[in-house]
């Protein structure tokens, strides 16, 4: 008793110790957010962040301080940072079409192929999380089913405990592609935010190769290919070129 009493103890005075406690952090930063000292409240959010303690709501918050200091870029970053782990908070979504909405460059996105478009709007509802859970569940419901097929006496029930198995297998796929393809959507987007004031989209990987256009902060990005510090990217508006890896941040 007395071991687990000190090993308590001990376990909680670790945050004291090596740093403060994630929550205590988060409540001090939101305090400084509400007394309008926003370049604290940003450097107590990033530092929560670079100790690995990782939610939506904290880059929303992250977000909402940086549109304070009027850095969009960095707004629209943390907002669509935000979305990938909350993806459907309107609260978020109304403060990043309203940070858009102040960019020097208002592309016009083209519609994705419909398939595209309904894959990434199903896949956008739950978490990679829920949507395991809902594979589970289901799983469990073909499991159920395949059991009363074997144990059933009835003939009539175990026609029925079969076919329930089979349909909750097949159902079950939907869900499990959605997970696989969300969680590898929220460990790489394959997506970034420019941050730099005024970069120019270069037409090779070569800061002497011939400029197509000029973009600004808070453009998205789709991150096409890699050489060395230079990455391929394709605008909202299907143009493509190269910028170097320093002029955005992934999402």
């Amino acid at each position: 008793m007395r071991f687990a009493l000190l090993f308590y103890v001990i376990l909680w005075a670790v945050p004291s110790i090596y740093g403060q406690h994630p929550n205590q952090q988060l409540d001090e930063a939101n305090k400084f957010y509400q007394s309008k000292k926003y370049e604290d409240a940003i450097k107590n959010y990033k530092e929560i962040l670079s100790n690995g303690h990782e939610s939506g709501a904290l880059y929303y918050n992250l977000g909402n301080a940086y549109y304070r200091t009027n850095e969009i870029g960095k707004a629209i970053l943390n907002y669509e940072r935000a979305l990938v782990l909350l993806p459907n908070d309107t609260q978020t979504k109304h403060n990043l079409k309203i940070a858009n909405g102040q960019q020097k460059d208002q592309i016009e996105a083209i519609e994705p192929f419909f398939l595209i478009k309904w894959w990434s709007s199903l896949r956008q509802i739950f978490s990679s999380t829920i949507w395991s859970i809902i594979t589970l569940v289901i799983l469990w419901a073909a499991v159920a089913g395949f059991g009363l097929w074997l144990f059933a006496t009835d003939r009539l029930r175990k026609k029925q405990g079969f076919l329930a198995g089979i349909i909750a297998l097949l159902v079950s796929i939907l869900p499990l592609c959605l997970a696989i393809s969300k969680a590898a959507f929220e460990k790489d987007t394959a997506m970034a935010i420019v941050l730099a004031d005024e970069i120019s989209l270069r037409s090779a990987p070569d800061a002497d190769s011939q400029k197509i256009l000029s973009i600004h902060e808070g453009v998205k990005i789709t991150l096409l290919d890699q050489i060395a510090d230079w990455y391929k990217v394709r605008l909202g508006d299907g143009e493509q070129g190269w910028l170097p890896k320093n002029s955005f941040e992934k999402i």
